[in-house]
C-alpha cells in the first residue's frame, strides 16, 4: 500500500470508528426512558435511539463530503465524494424512517399526546418532513422540473435549518444528552457540523 491508500484507509476508519463509538452512547448512557422497557420494547427503543444518533453523525458526514475540501478532493477525487454523498442520504433517508418507527413501536405505536412538553417529540416529526423533502428534491429536481439553480438555493437555505432542528431535537429529546460526556460529544459534532456550514456560506 503507498501513502494515499493508507491515509485513505486510516480516515474511513476514523469515520467508522466515530460513527460505532456515537451509536454506542445509548448502550453506557441510558436515558430514564428504557428502564421502563423490558424485551422486545426495550430492543425496538434502543434500536430506534442508536438509528437515529447514526443519522445524526452520518448527516454531519454528508457536510463533510461536499465540503470542497482540497485535500479530501485529492485523496478521493471529486466524483467519489459525490458518489458518497449521494448514497449517504439514501441511508439517512432510511434512518430518519425507521427511527420514529422503532421509538413509536416501543410505546405500541401510541401517539403523543398534544402537549407542550411533547415538542420536542414534534420538533423531531418536522425534522422528517424537512429531511424527507431535502432528500427526495436532491434525487428527483430534475424530474419534477426545478432547474439545478433553484434546487442549489434551497439546498443552502434549507441545510442550516435542519441541522438547527437537528441539534434542538436531540439535546431535549432525551436526558441522554444533558450533561457528561454526551453532550460535549454533541457540541462538538455540532461545532464542526457550523464551522463547515459559515465555511461554504462565505465561499458560496
Amino acid at each position: 500500500m503507498n501513502r494515499k491508500e493508507i491515509f485513505s484507509f486510516v480516515l474511513l476508519a476514523a469515520l467508522f470508528a466515530f460513527l460505532f463509538t456515537a451509536c454506542a452512547i445509548p448502550f453506557f448512557f441510558e436515558s430514564p426512558s428504557i428502564f421502563y422497557k423490558t424485551g422486545v420494547e426495550e430492543i425496538m427503543l434502543r434500536v430506534g435511539k442508536v438509528i437515529g444518533i447514526a443519522a445524526m453523525v452520518l448527516m454531519g458526514y454528508q457536510l463533510i463530503f461536499i465540503g470542497r475540501f482540497f485535500w479530501l478532493e485529492k485523496l478521493f477525487g471529486m466524483k467519489s465524494l459525490y458518489q458518497a454523498h449521494r448514497l449517504n442520504g439514501r441511508i439517512i433517508l432510511a434512518a430518519v424512517l425507521i427511527h420514529p418507527l422503532l421509538i413509536l413501536g416501543a410505546d405500541h405505536f401510541v401517539f403523543f399526546p398534544l402537549d407542550q412538553k411533547y415538542w420536542p417529540e414534534f420538533t423531531g416529526f418536522v425534522l422528517l418532513f424537512l429531511i424527507f423533502f431535502f432528500i427526495v428534491t436532491s434525487m428527483l429536481y430534475k424530474r419534477i422540473g426545478i432547474t439545478y439553480r433553484t434546487w442549489r438555493m434551497m439546498h443552502k437555505i434549507t441545510a442550516p435549518f435542519i441541522f438547527i432542528l437537528l441539534f434542538i431535537h436531540v439535546i431535549y429529546v432525551s436526558r441522554t444528552f444533558e450533561t457528561g460526556i454526551p453532550l460535549y460529544f454533541l457540541i462538538a459534532i455540532g461545532s464542526v457540523c457550523l464551522a463547515i456550514i459559515i465555511r461554504k456560506w462565505v465561499k458560496c
